[in-house]
This record gives structure tokens, sequence and C-alpha cells, in this order.
């Protein structure tokens, strides 16, 4: 029997063109640089690095949020007022059947278009919400905060 999970999120995104990403939360950490992915257990001390692979079927925060339009299907379901700003709730359905993605919701400020939070339900019934604090744009960051350097007394699994 599947048992449908929940979990929120809370941490940081940091995103560059060329599929450059890092996710940080309090138990994990996720780094790409384009080329290589290091996946990072805090609880079990253990990172895991596999080359990175374009996948149409991964899901990775990215290509998720810049490929709404292509790969889904939006539908307003309300509007919200946080604050003095107005917020649609759009549903997202994936037009896919083989999306790994079976639905997900996306709050988005009306005057500024921003994403404020992100609810994805995977084909596991599995729930997660990213809910976003902050943005920067055009940040400067350098390559290197993309690659991810190993803290001593770690197990490595490398898979390349």
């Amino acid at each position: 029997m599947l048992q449908n999970l929940s979990k929120v999120l809370t941490g940081h995104f940091i995103s560059k063109k060329k599929n450059k990403y890092r996710v940080e939360t309090e138990q994990q950490v996720l780094v790409t640089d384009g080329n290589t992915s290091w996946l990072y257990s805090k609880v079990n001390k253990q990172v895991i690095i596999d080359r990175y692979k374009e996948d149409k079927n991964a899901l990775s925060p990215d290509k998720f949020l810049l490929s709404i339009s292509d790969d889904y299907i939006p539908v307003i379901l309300k509007t919200e007022k946080e604050g003095d700003k107005k917020v649609y709730i759009l549903k997202l359905t994936p037009k896919s059947e083989d999306s790994f993605i079976e639905s997900a919701k996306v709050w988005v400020v009306e005057d500024d278009l921003r994403i404020v939070k992100v609810e994805i339900v995977d084909v596991n019934g599995t729930t997660t919400t990213y809910v976003v604090k902050s943005v920067k744009f055009n940040s400067g960051l350098d390559d290197n905060y993309f690659k991810f350097s190993i803290p001593p007394d770690v197990k490595v699994v490398d898979l390349r």
C-alpha cells in the first residue's frame, strides 16, 4: 500500500544558466555544475557523485521552473491576497503521461510574476512544498559556487 508523504523544505536554491544550481536544506545539499552532480546527505554523512544527466523525467528545480509553459497545462485555481499583493494560484498538469510530476501548484505574485511557493505531487504521492523567501537576479556568482567541497569523514560513492 502506498503511503502519501508530505514534506516542506526550508533552504536555499541558487541557479545559474547552463544547468548550474545549488539546493541547500537542513538535511542535504544538491549541487551541479552542468557536468557533475553531488548529493550530500548530512544525516548519513555520505556524498553521491555522478555525471550530470539531461533526463526529461528528472526533476531539477531550474528545469521545472523554466519548462512550465512548454511541459504543463496551467489553470488558475484562485487568487489570494498576501499583504497588499494579489497572488495567483496556478494548477499545473503535465502534458506528458510519462512525467515524474503528477501535479503541481505555483503561487505567483501578480505585480512582478515572482514565484513565492511551489507544491509538487510526484507519481509516488509525495507532496513537496518549496517556499521562496527571496530571489536575486544577475548576482554574479562564480562558477566555483556550483562545485561541491567534500567534508572530511564523509563516505563518498562515486558513480561516474
